[in-house]
């Protein structure tokens, strides 16, 4: 799958970058996100072209083209140390990990990361190191938990298509990203914009403030041509008598361009923290011994205090016969719900099936059968099976208690 290749691929560049960042650089922040864009493309074209035609194998040499632009001593030990050792990995590594692999090189990575920054912590410029190389570390993070995700997809059986779907999403948001971290003029074009759009929306208020302007200056050329008698205020002697000292003029102090990107770039780590949340806390992933396969629990919605129409484009079937079959599995746990049965998140598939039987007499036994092969089997659901899962749910009004 080019997604996962894209997403490791991502994964082990932004963690050599961000653990090298750390202590050496040779281009400004801007060069080395185009420099880091330039090594995942040629990695990418390398892993798929190597397998063309064997001369296509030397395509992994332009990754020392940016030494044509920078060509210091530490730009040389910056590649000499990258360069091979991406060679290396996309040559005999990539593609050939499972999860167990993976969740235990991110692991490993987090101690990295902490042994790098306390030893960075004692030279100058820390600062600055965090900033060149913070961009990287939040990629790395970003798609190793996506990989790691994708990985437990495809070995749960998950269908391809809608994985492949899912991750270019999230491929689309990393990169928006790591654009908006990395690169400083991308995120002034875009606070530009937000104000402009804000002017925009603005407008109707400003319209209605001249109005009311406007309104107010009619007002004082009558009150010019037509005068009233001045009311004036009754001296109040001063106690103390020394009059008070004049106020002081306050400067308005306006919001300044380096706030608003500061919060720019605070909404966009807020959304990608929400990203990884989900991911971690919210997948809901168990494996069980005795089983071929890995089970993830089925989700049962949660009522909402306004039901939504009888026609509501949300209430309707997935036409995908494999879907079908999940949403009627899932329909399925809803009326157990219903029935007050007590279900557990660390049920699996076969302790619902006993917990059902207590309730329906005759269909929970049937519905995991047809369950189990169309959701972990990697055999393709056809609409007559479907069709028989429906007419199963549908049965169990009938076989209540």
């Amino acid at each position: 799958m080019l997604s996962v290749i894209m997403l490791e691929l991502l994964s082990i560049i932004s963690l050599m970058y961000a653990l090298l960042l750390i202590f050496l650089y040779f281009a400004p922040a801007q060069a080395m996100a185009v420099i880091f864009v330039w090594t995942v493309a040629v990695c990418l074209f390398y892993n798929v072209s190597r397998n063309w035609h064997s001369i296509l194998r030397i395509s992994i040499l332009l990754l020392l083209v940016p030494l044509l632009f920078f060509n210091n001593r530490v730009a040389l030990v910056f590649f000499f140390i990258t360069v091979p050792s991406l060679f290396v990995y996309v040559d005999r590594f990539l593609h050939r990990g499972n999860r167990s692999d993976y969740v235990g090189n991110l692991k490993k990575a987090g101690t990295v990361f902490i042994i790098a920054l306390y030893l960075r912590w004692i030279l100058p410029n820390i600062g600055q190191a965090i900033a060149l190389a913070a961009p990287y570390i939040f990629v790395y993070f970003l798609s190793t938990i996506l990989l790691i995700r994708s990985i437990r997809h495809i070995e749960a059986g998950m269908e391809i298509r809608r994985l492949q779907k899912s991750n270019i999403k999230y491929l689309i948001f990393i990169a928006g990203v790591f654009v908006l971290t990395a690169v400083k003029d991308v995120r002034e074009f875009l606070i530009t914009i937000a104000k402009k759009i804000i002017d925009l929306l603005l407008l109707p208020i400003q319209i209605l403030l001249r109005l009311l302007e406007w309104l107010s200056d009619i007002l004082r050329g009558i009150e010019t041509k037509f005068p009233s008698k001045p009311w004036t205020m009754p001296e109040i002697p001063d106690p103390v008598g020394e009059a008070p000292p004049p106020m002081e003029a306050v400067e308005e102090v306006l919001p300044t361009f380096a706030v608003a990107e500061k919060v720019l770039i605070a909404l966009v780590v807020a959304a990608a923290i929400l990203i990884i949340y989900k991911l971690l806390f919210k997948a809901g992933e168990r494996s069980y011994q005795g089983l071929s396969y890995v089970e993830e629990r089925e989700y049962i919605k949660k009522k909402r205090k306004k039901p939504r129409g009888r026609f509501s484009l949300r209430n309707k079937p997935p036409a995908e016969p494999g879907e079908l079959v999940r949403y009627y599995y899932r329909k399925f746990l809803g009326k157990l719900a219903a029935n007050k049965v007590e279900l557990s998140p660390l049920d699996t598939s076969q302790d619902v099936e006993a917990k059902a039987e207590a309730v329906f007499s005759h269909g929970p036994a049937e519905i995991r059968d047809i369950y189990i092969p169309s959701r972990y089997g990697g055999k393709k659901t056809d609409a007559a099976i479907a069709t028989e899962m429906e007419q199963l749910y549908k049965g169990l009004e009938k076989g209540g208690h």
